[in-house]
């Protein structure tokens, strides 16, 4: 809470040209104008704030406080959006005694759009007004929070020379913890360290494309690896004596603790150059994440880069990035991003076009998350799904996401006879070893890997773990898989090559053909260039009764042998020889009857008996296939008489046929609406 005492109508502004930002904050803090209000604020923006705004493309900007000066009768608010008037409201003040203080709350509501507003306060005595405070150029838009360690700070000045643009919509952050005092800055070429070249092409971007102010608040701290950079007070979460602390101090100086809605983390280079590193990564990402959304509960998507490949010897370095990888399998809020392949790489961090690459990748996701933008086509990282040999093994089929068009670069010749190779079929291991990719082409979302010698590999690796020292005359390193916009395929360690044993069928579905209603359609994914043959299994009314209904080499079945009002269950796994695959997932489906049309649904072919005959002593299983009540089940013999009889049926049942003779027997089901289904069956 903040004092202020005025008396003079106007304010004197200043342009600063700024060589020392601890002097703005002395001249800012140090004014204390004795005058004729005294008002302690709750709640008034601050100059050149940016706002984070509602789903609704607004934000409510909350302005209240007490006047403690006697004799005052109203407080004013007018607020100018691009200098013109677009909000004025008066409001009475009403004083309570001890202390004596009357209380004002205004809440108006701006825009995110490319507008900026000034917010300007008067407390009146009757008619008489004094200017009590004001605010400048305030912004409504996203603000983003950047974590990590260098490269995420990304702040080199000979590069941050090169940066042209400038942003009347963006915004960044200064903070000066020892005294307390922090100030948003409009981006401006003398500032643009605050935000870093990552975060500088990021806001680019976004105001460019989106047309929406967007705020860099930047805390990255080069060099720090995870533990120093999640190391948190736990009894006081923003204490800046940390880095974790300083970050979160910031946030809630700018009142964003609460609201922001997204970070982007990049950080891992200190572990993957760490000949000690335990390759314990997932533990420590987990407990930083749920750090993170205890501090931040408003947080919606965590935007992480991949590492590079770095020098020095580090075993686990591909472990690391491969944990990076599959994050976003782990957490849903997670989206990963490459930088294998960024240009300018010098064996660590970028030039200019480097950064601007690796911001341009992530500002497309943010705009698709958070800015509802139709460019959506290939802007992911390819990332692996599957990898299986063709029938004669002569060839590894390594399968991307759906929708990626992904491409196999050409082979180029050494510059130098003494430097290593750049062609990336080098650096592909199958089961640890290179070697054995003769050529790769791309087609659709797959890469054909042709191999030297037919291979029994059971894992693949794509990039070796770290650079030697002679690649240092090839940076910025070896070729790339990509897809069509160029965005290079996440790196990957020991991805296993599907078979017999590992592979997994989740993604069957079935579905009620729609034109007839007469057959159920199930469908599923298949490898291509791979033909497995599929056993189909059915089970209806429970789960756990299967049985076999067929086998198809296709991703798709047909049943016409259904239904309506019958619950379906099915299953499938892939046969080889004699050997089987674990089961898929399970599909349920059923056909839905409006009550005055089940009745005539249901027939005597709608009442399994299996098996029919049946061998005297065992048992005959009796299978409804509806799911309206049996009320009663009766067997009789051919003269009539009764042999079993039992009331209120709900599930499938077995009748036991010791006490039966050998013969032709009736079984009879009455139905909740009085419906009979009649059967025959034998005893042998």
């Amino acid at each position: 809470m903040i004092c202020h005492k005025y008396k003079s109508k106007h304010r004197m502004f200043n342009t600063f040209h700024h060589r020392d930002i601890l002097c703005i904050f002395l001249f800012l803090f140090s004014i204390n104008l004795i005058g004729q209000v005294n008002v302690i604020f709750e709640n008034f923006p601050k100059d050149a704030q940016l706002i984070q705004r509602d789903s609704f493309n607004k934000a409510n900007v909350a302005i209240s406080g007490k006047v403690y000066t006697e004799n005052q009768t109203d407080i004013s608010l007018l607020v100018y959006k691009n200098k013109s008037l677009f909000y004025y409201k008066k409001q009475k003040l009403q004083y309570a005694s001890q202390p004596s203080a009357a209380a004002f709350s205004i809440s108006p509501i701006i825009n995110a759009e490319l507008s900026d507003y000034d917010f300007i306060l008067y407390s009146f005595k009757n008619k008489d007004s004094v200017l009590v405070k004001e605010a400048r150029e305030i912004v409504c838009g996203d603000n983003i929070l950047i974590y990590g360690q260098s490269n995420a700070v990304a702040n080199p000045n000979e590069e941050l020379s090169k940066f042209e643009a400038e942003f009347r919509f963006g915004r960044s952050t200064y903070s000066d913890f020892d005294n307390n005092a922090f100030m948003w800055v409009i981006t401006k070429q003398w500032n643009f360290w605050s935000a870093g070249l990552l975060g500088l092409e990021i806001q680019k971007q976004l105001i460019d494309r989106y047309q929406i102010p967007i705020g860099i608040i930047n805390g990255a701290v080069g060099n720090k690896n995870i533990d120093e950079l999640s190391l948190r007070d736990e009894i006081n979460h923003d204490n800046p004596s940390n880095i974790y602390g300083r970050m979160l101090r910031r946030a809630k100086a700018f009142g964003l603790d609460k609201t922001v809605k997204m970070i982007v983390w990049r950080q891992g280079e200190s572990e993957a150059i760490d000949p000690f590193y335990k390759n314990d990564y997932d533990i420590k990402f987990d407990k930083f994440r749920k750090q993170l959304y205890e501090d931040y509960p408003a947080l919606k998507k965590i935007y992480i880069y991949q590492n590079n490949i770095y020098f020095l010897d580090n075993k686990f370095a591909g472990n690391l990035r491969d944990y990076q990888r599959t994050i976003n399998k782990l957490y849903t809020d997670c989206e990963v991003m490459t930088t294998f392949g960024t240009s300018t790489f010098d064996g660590l961090h970028y030039k200019l076009e480097g950064y601007v690459e690796n911001g341009d990748n992530i500002a497309r996701l943010i705009a698709r998350d958070f800015h509802k933008s139709t460019d959506t086509t290939e802007i992911t990282a390819p990332n692996i799904k599957l990898a299986y040999f063709t029938v004669k093994k002569d060839s590894l089929i390594l399968e991307f996401d759906k929708n990626q068009k992904i491409s196999f670069p050409k082979d180029e010749p050494k510059k130098d006879i003494n430097h290593p190779s750049i062609n990336i079929k080098n650096y592909i291991y199958t089961d640890g070893k290179a070697g054995n990719i003769e050529s790769g082409t791309g087609y659709e979302n797959l890469i054909i890997l042709k191999l030297k010698t037919a291979s029994e590999a059971k894992k693949v690796t794509y990039t070796p773990d770290n650079y030697s020292k002679d690649f240092l005359a090839i940076l910025p390193g070896i070729t790339q898989i990509k897809n069509s916009r160029g965005i290079q395929a996440l790196t990957f360690k020991d991805f296993e090559i599907i078979n017999i044993n590992n592979i997994q069928i989740s993604s069957l579905t079935s579905e009620w053909d729609s034109l007839s209603n007469k057959k159920i359609i199930l469908k599923w994914q298949t490898p291509k260039y791979i033909n497995y043959s599929y056993i189909i299994e059915k089970a209806q009314l429970q789960s756990n009764i299967f049985y076999e209904i067929g086998t198809t080499n296709e991703g798709v079945f047909i049943d016409y042998n259904v239904k309506k009002g019958v619950r379906f269950y099915y299953r499938i796994r892939i046969k080889e020889n004699n050997l089987y695959s674990a089961y898929s997932n399970v599909s349920e489906i059923v056909y839905q009857l409006y009550p005055q049309n089940q009745r005539n649904e249901i027939v005597k072919e709608a009442l399994i008996l299996y098996p029919n005959p049946v061998i005297k002593n065992n048992n005959l299983s009796l299978w409804p296939m509806f799911d309206k009540p049996i009320v009663q089940l009766r067997i009789t013999n051919l003269v009539g008489k009764i042999l079993y009889d039992k009331p209120n049926i709900s599930e499938n049942i077995m009748i036991p046929t010791n006490d039966f003779s050998h013969g032709l027997y009736i079984i009879e089901l009455i139905l909740e609406d009085n419906t009979k289904l009649i059967k025959k069956f034998i005893v042998h």
